[in-house]
């Protein structure tokens, strides 16, 4: 797949206003069409809106918005954590917090596997607030605590999430009839898998929970990824701000939804520069950040900066350790090869670049551009290839530029 880095103008508009937009809220009671889980599942939506508030209208978007269903921590609601629901439809995203299941593990992951097919219904049902509103094949499952436990556990049996979410996970239970243990699912997870936990959580320990979920979860498709955040970083600020909080817990908060976001957007929204905040140097000089552990089974290229004459864009391939390549073609192509699809042409195709991808699972390719007015206008290809965990040689997703004045 071919990836633009120069918006076409009527996406660049849709881009501006859906980054303008305010953002909306309202609590939704959706039948549930599965035979496991609550009856009626509630959850409190927020969404990019034409004015703020409870109720607002919902600001159109053509093709419709992808989902984020987040499932709470034990004891509590989706409700509770407003500041990561504004968060995520500020960043372009219809955010479903559900509310229900507060101290019942079992229910809480039954209700997960249906709120995405009640979606899809609300979706095409003719007069609902939702109506044509969703992009339902674009939705990822997270959750916080219990509900990132639960995460791992729905995707296990995924009824149509494309990647999973955990923040500060729980490791489940141990006896009586709800025992069990997510971290058994994780090696059946065969979704992208991102967690984020904190050294400084209290409550669960970032090594038997999170560190454990990313070692298990050995069918993972594209990429794994756990970003572990400081001391600062709590079990309650990780995920949500309370209305105590503190400089810090903000800081915190920020670090983490923007990790996530840039996740959300490379594997929701197919633009791989959100992976600068995930697995990038952007990330790994953020304040609050104490290490990444990323695996890689579909190496991923993005750009940094723009490609403008007399300027320089450069090129971040995502692989594991090894040998990895670039190359450039002025014309798209269509080939199946043995390691992947090569989408440049090869009749224009020039490798630019051979050097190893290392320890940091990085490599960056800086690539000058003349300063030549011809240039102006010229849309450029791109793609990468590079080792990967378990696969060998594997190409990366293509991607395609205008060069700028």
């Amino acid at each position: 797949m071919i990836h633009r880095v120069c918006a076409t103008f009527l996406v660049s508009l849709l881009l501006i206003a859906t980054a303008s937009a305010q953002v909306g809220w309202r609590d939704e009671a959706l039948p549930n069409p599965t035979t496991g889980g609550s009856a009626t599942l509630l959850a409190r939506c927020y969404y990019p809106a034409l004015q703020s508030g409870q109720n607002a209208p919902l600001l159109p978007r053509p093709g419709g918005y992808p989902i984020v269903v987040f499932l709470h921590g034990y004891g509590g609601l989706g409700r509770n954590y407003p500041d990561l629901g504004e968060r995520l439809a500020a960043a372009g995203y219809l955010a479903v917090l559900s509310d229900t299941a507060m101290t019942d593990p079992t229910l809480q992951a039954a209700d997960a596997a249906a709120l995405l097919p009640a979606l899809a219904l609300e979706n095409q049902r003719i007069g609902a607030f939702l109506y044509g509103a969703l992009a339902t094949d674009r939705a990822a499952l997270a959750g916080h605590s219990m509900g990132g436990g639960n995460t791992v556990r729905t995707l296990a049996t995924n009824p149509g999430y494309r990647t999973g979410i955990g923040f500060a996970p729980w490791a489940g239970q141990g006896s009586g009839t709800q025992s069990w243990f997510p971290s058994a699912f994780a090696p059946l997870v065969a979704v992208p898998l991102l967690l984020l936990h904190g050294e400084g959580d209290t409550t669960l320990n970032w090594q038997t929970t999170a560190q454990a979920y990313y070692d298990r979860a050995t069918a993972y498709t594209d990429a794994k990824v756990f970003v572990r955040l400081d001391g600062d970083c709590t079990h309650s600020n990780v995920a949500r701000l309370t209305p105590s909080s503190g400089l810090v817990d903000r800081a915190v908060f920020d670090r983490s939804l923007t990790t996530a976001i840039g996740w959300l957007d490379a594997v929701l929204g197919d633009d791989p520069r959100g992976l600068e905040q995930v697995v990038g140097p952007t990330l790994r000089a953020a304040p609050h950040f104490a290490e990444v552990a990323v695996a890689i089974r579909a190496p991923q290229l993005w750009t940094v900066g723009e490609p403008r004459v007399g300027g320089a864009i450069g090129f971040r391939l995502a692989g594991e350790p090894g040998i990895a390549a670039l190359a450039l073609a002025l014309t798209a192509g269509n080939v199946a090869t043995p390691i992947g699809t090569l989408v440049l042409d090869p009749a224009t195709t020039v490798v630019i670049a051979t050097a190893p991808v290392g320890a940091t699972n990085l490599q960056l390719t800086p690539y000058p551009i003349p300063a030549d007015a011809a240039l102006v206008g010229l849309r450029v290809f791109a793609q990468g290839a590079a080792s990967t965990d378990g696969g060998g040689l594997r190409l990366s997703n293509g991607l395609d530029f205008v060069i700028g004045t």
